[in-house]
């Protein structure tokens, strides 16, 4: 059993923000260092420029650690914070490729001592350019104290900008893809929508999908169970060869309870209006609209329209439990029995 909200049935929507965007959290204290860092290349140098997302610029000082490393920096951001998101610029290095970090290890901990805390990695890609970039954590984490192991694979790994960043807002677990048309290739899968940063502000640093082809482009999803109630959606353009083309300008959403059957006209339908930027961007829906099973058709201008990531936001549809379940079937059953004396 599954209760529906009430909601048009066919809704065009222009652009509408959902949330503020992803804020940057105040750069925290360095509280501790490896003794590879010289004073040419300071740890401090991690928070002295003003980065740009997607851009070399505004980068200031670089840091190095002396060596392959690893490299160790603590932080301290003097009372607990939640972070879902880094952003990261390589140091400019003199050999491109050794001098940059390859992995970042992060323990995460409210203890100075870190002795209850939680560790998690990250890959840093972005080692051809020292563009400032922004990666997903995989999680949320609140902590106060940070702890950094920056590898690289030779010379002496660094970088030159770091900043940490708290979600904008918690997305629903990510659907299982059930079917796609062919024209997607290997290298643009429909599953490269799900491989990168996905938060409000934050430009993604990924893999693209893209259809063949001017389209429409269309692709399942499963939520499972129960299905989901959606009420936002987010969305990041494709870099795009062609800018005025590459680029998807609405996504029909089609809901339904049934795999594979869906309505001839859409639940509804969303008018994506950031094409100059592949920066993620959260749009409203303007309602509630439930189903387990989505089937969304990108629509672009011609060229071969994609993006590069897709977030849902909303409610999972809760199971109804077998207490419930039961307590129903007795209720119903002693009606029944007051009915037939």
């Amino acid at each position: 059993m599954k209760l529906h909200s009430c909601t048009p049935s066919s809704l065009v929507l222009l652009l509408s923000l959902a949330s503020a965007p992803a804020a940057v959290l105040s750069n925290p204290a360095i509280s501790n260092v490896s003794s590879e860092f010289s004073g040419a290349f300071a740890a401090a140098f991690l928070f002295d420029g003003n980065p740009t997302f997607g851009a070399p610029t505004g980068q200031g000082n670089q840091w190095a650690g002396a060596g392959v490393g690893p490299h160790t920096i603590s932080f301290d951001f003097g009372s607990a914070k939640t972070i879902g998101y880094i952003g990261y610029a390589q140091r400019a290095g003199s050999i491109a490729t050794t001098d940059k970090v390859t992995s970042i290890q992060f323990t995460w901990s409210n203890t100075p001592d870190f002795s209850v805390s939680t560790t998690s990695s990250l890959t840093v890609t972005n080692t051809a350019n020292n563009s400032f970039w922004a990666y997903d954590l995989g999680a949320p984490f609140n902590a106060q104290y940070v702890r950094a192991v920056f590898t690289g694979n030779g010379g002496n790994p660094g970088g030159s900008e770091l900043r940490f960043f708290e979600p904008a807002r918690t997305a629903l677990p990510r659907p299982t893809i059930i079917g796609t048309p062919s024209q997607f290739s290997a290298a643009f899968a429909a599953s490269n929508l799900f491989d990168g940063v996905g938060d409000a502000g934050l430009r993604a640093n990924n893999n693209q999908w893209a259809g063949a082809g001017v389209g429409p482009h269309s692709i399942d999803f499963d939520f499972g169970g129960l299905g989901v109630s959606l009420n936002a959606l987010g969305y990041a353009q494709r870099a795009g060869d062609n800018p005025a083309l590459d680029k998807v300008t609405s996504i029909d959403l089609f809901l339904s309870d049934t795999a594979g059957v869906f309505a001839p006209t859409p639940t509804t339908s969303l008018t994506i209006t950031n094409t100059s930027n592949p920066d993620f961007t959260e749009y409203s829906l303007g309602g509630s609209f439930a189903g387990r099973y989505l089937r969304a058709v990108f629509n672009g201008t011609g060229g071969n329209p994609g993006g590069s990531e897709l977030r849902f936001y909303g409610t999972p549809v809760p199971e109804v439990s077998s207490a419930f379940l039961v307590s129903l079937a007795g209720s119903a059953l002693a009606l029944r029995r007051r009915r037939s004396r």
